[in-house]
């Protein structure tokens, strides 16, 4: 059964849909009065909802049933490069949504080409990514933040640096522990320079590998998410 979204919900009550979601109810999806659907509002509501006014640009629902799903327990956090291109790194938001990530805090390395990203393009991707998904959390994008200031953030839990440079470094897949909150650096096109690594590690970031292969940034950033799934078995 199809997802929808309303992040207003909070208790059984009448709601008014936006113009976008109320056409996806209506048009794309021909839902009628009477409907049974469901929704989220991203922070753990799942509902239940009637259809009471199918109109296409302010379409209303009852809500009939509220389930507040625990907030998990223990969270991931990529802090990746922002990509030059567009399209990869919105493919990047995407897919890292549809895999349970918990927080996005791009970081500008020495290295980052830095872009311009329409910060309401992308929390529809994530949205949209979300309802595909059947999940009921929305992940937090952060504003961009230089390298340097991620230590100045209260991170706990397991902290790791993926890079390429040789040295000594063990593999994600095989240091990951579960039931943990976990952040992972991921740098931009090019690696992280010596320099970022060696913050890092000062500052109590582990060095680890992401396989035997160069990996592109939104690859290595789908890869941190899969090791963090499988060690959690989610």
């Amino acid at each position: 059964m199809d997802l929808f979204y309303h992040p207003d919900i909070t208790k059984e009550d009448k709601y008014t849909l936006g113009p976008e979601e109320s056409r996806h109810i209506t048009r794309t999806k021909r839902n009628a009065e009477g409907d049974i659907l469901l929704f989220t509002n991203g922070r753990g509501i799942f509902a239940k909802a009637r259809l009471s006014l199918p109109a296409k640009n302010k379409a209303e629902i009852k809500v009939l049933e509220i389930e507040q799903v625990p907030i998990p327990e223990f969270k991931l956090t990529v802090a990746i490069s922002p990509l030059r291109s567009p399209a990869r790194w919105e493919w990047f938001i995407e897919k890292a949504t549809e895999l349970g990530v918990s927080k996005i805090q791009p970081l500008v390395f020495e290295r980052t080409v830095k872009s311009k990203f329409k910060e309401e393009r992308l929390t529809k991707l994530m949205v949209s990514a979300m309802k595909q998904s059947q999940r009921v959390f929305l992940p937090e994008l952060k504003t961009a933040l230089p390298f340097k200031e991620l230590f100045d953030q209260e991170i706990t839990g397991q902290k790791y640096v993926a890079h390429c440079e040789d040295g000594s470094k063990k593999e994600l897949v095989d240091v990951l522990k579960a039931n943990e909150d976990v952040c992972v650096i991921v740098g931009p096109e090019g690696d992280l320079t010596n320099d970022e690594i060696k913050m890092a590690i000062e500052n109590g970031y582990i060095p680890v590998g992401l396989g035997k292969h160069r990996l592109r940034t939104e690859t290595a950033g789908m890869v941190v998410c899969q090791n963090y799934n499988f060690a959690n078995r989610l």
